[in-house]
């Protein structure tokens, strides 16, 4: 054994410091190949689209067909405006477009608006570096406007929400004739709500149809059951009118309070009736 250990120290004589260099340049080889990955990763980005003309003036042409405002013209569209809207497709980076008028001239941001301002405006909102196409356009966006009168907005929001199930038409109708009535008594005027539900396709079944659908209902498998859930709806159907006209009188015995209370002070001017008139509509 000693004479194994003398012939391998005179073979390969041991270097105290190999061990710590080798350890020392594979550290550095590694963090050399390393680095260049990572800068390539932090400094990478999705790749701006890149648009055929044709196909970048149908996308304006979307968003001025869907852009909805008082007193809007296609003159209005100026060359700027169009310009901001181009730039929102090129740059999937920008998230919110905003159409609006600002005094006289139509304008087009790719921010919020300011508190300042009050006007009316359509915004138009994606998911960042999502791409718009002539195809995925109108499947994919999300568009609406909004007014400096954010009651009137949800008014119009709730109007146009379909609901199927009747338990929520029971809340959904108390809530929207309450809102109406939010909405213009402030401004003086008595508006009725009307649902809107499709009431020319309703026919309320007299007392001989029921007992005729009900003998015929009654070769059937589930004859007895359907007939039942079907008058049940009706019954339902029938009950949310009834509390919406009962709304309704409440309404029209207060406007003729009003007025009657207004005739009885005496001379009325030219003015006073435009507002009965008004308070009337």
């Amino acid at each position: 054994m000693e004479k194994t250990k003398k012939v391998q120290d005179k073979q390969s004589p041991l270097d105290p410091h190999r061990e710590f260099l080798d350890m020392d340049t594979d550290e550095e080889d590694f963090g050399r190949q390393e680095s260049p990955e990572i800068e390539e990763e932090l400094s990478s980005e999705p790749i701006k689209p890149v648009f055929d003309q044709q196909d970048l003036d149908k996308l304006v042409q979307y968003v001025k067909d869907l852009t909805i405002l008082p007193s809007i013209e296609d003159s209005d569209w100026k060359e700027d405006c169009c310009a901001t809207i181009r730039e929102y497709f090129e740059n999937p980076a920008c998230t919110l477009l905003c159409v609006h008028f600002q005094v006289d001239t139509l304008k087009a941001r790719l921010t919020i608006l300011d508190d300042n301002q009050s006007a009316d405006f359509v915004y138009f909102l994606r998911i960042p570096w999502h791409v718009f196409t002539v195809d995925n356009f109108h499947a994919t966006v999300t568009f609406g406007s909004i007014n400096h009168n954010p009651m009137m907005c949800v008014l119009k929001v709730m109007e146009n929400i379909t609901v199927i199930r009747n338990n929520l038409f029971f809340d959904l109708h108390n809530f929207l004739m309450c809102l109406t009535e939010w909405v213009y008594k402030p401004m003086g005027l008595t508006k009725l709500y009307v649902p809107a539900e499709n009431l020319s396709d309703i026919v309320i079944p007299s007392a001989e149809m029921d007992v005729r659908d009900e003998k015929l209902n009654l070769t059937e498998t589930n004859g007895p059951h359907v007939s039942k859930d079907v008058r049940e709806s009706e019954k339902a159907l029938i009950g949310r009118f009834e509390r919406i006209v009962r709304y309704w009188i409440k309404q029209i015995r207060q406007v003729l309070a009003s007025t009657s209370t207004q005739s009885s002070k005496g001379e009325r001017t030219i003015f006073d009736e435009l507002q009965r008139w008004t308070v009337r509509c």
